[in-house]
């Protein structure tokens, strides 16, 4: 009875090669289809940043939000991870951002993912090294100070 059993064992796993053996190259090429497909998804999914040109082109209506310039960077990064249309208008020191009407949504919730990540940004800003050394400069010229006076006061009493 025990050989019974190893044969039907070693039956089965041989079956299970079997299969195994003809089903992983299939399964390969269903993968490799489906990561084909998607790119080409992707491919056609172009949003981000656009020209004004190209947003006015649609005659749809373009919102705006006015945006400090040195924050365009995040900016781009948040808006183009929510699939957000905009364009950019700069100046020296602000910048308007335009997106489509329609795209109110993602750019709400694209918005807001940036307002907060400018937000921990500055709460955890450190301060600079010149920052660092101006403070400290500051109160040793107000310790020395100090000190100067203290001298003068106790030179003036030693005196009368």
């Amino acid at each position: 009875m025990g050989e019974t059993q190893d044969y039907l064992v070693q039956k089965e796993i041989q079956a299970i090669k079997f299969v195994i053996e003809d089903a992983a190259p299939k399964v390969f090429n269903l993968v490799q289809g489906m990561c084909k497909w998607l790119s080409e998804q992707m491919k056609d999914q172009n949003f981000g940043k656009k020209a004004m040109s190209d947003m006015a082109q649609h005659g749809e209506k373009l919102m705006q939000i006015p945006l400090k310039a040195e924050n365009i960077r995040d900016f781009e990064k948040i808006a183009g991870k929510h699939g957000v249309d905009f364009t950019l208008v700069q100046s020296k020191d602000q910048c308007t951002v335009g997106f489509r009407a329609k795209d109110t949504d993602k750019m709400a919730s694209a918005f807001k993912e940036y307002v907060s990540s400018v937000v921990s940004k500055e709460k955890s800003k450190k301060p600079s090294f010149d920052d660092k050394l101006k403070t400290a400069k500051e109160i040793a010229v107000e310790k020395l100070t100090e000190a100067v006076k203290e001298k003068i006061k106790n030179k003036a009493v030693g005196e009368r």
